[in-house]
């Protein structure tokens, strides 16, 4: 991952690979995982990117840029 910019030290990559309503879910403990990982740059792969604009503190990719950063 780190020949890709994320470094698991510092970096919390987050995958959602499912629906709209798990986004929004999401979206309601996004308050607490951004606490749980203050220290971290927090990258979320999202299939629903609209669902985050409240939030552009967030860095979003694909799930597909997350697949080639883990190699699956």
């Amino acid at each position: 991952m780190k020949e890709r910019g994320i470094h698991p030290k510092w970096d919390k990559l987050i995958v959602l690979e499912n629906g709209l309503g798990d986004h929004l879910a999401f979206v309601g403990i996004l308050p607490e995982i951004k606490e749980k990982y203050k220290e971290c740059n927090i990258v979320i792969a999202v299939c629903y990117p609209e669902v985050f604009e409240d939030h552009p503190d967030i860095n979003l990719i694909s799930i597909d840029a997350a697949r080639k950063m883990i190699n699956i």
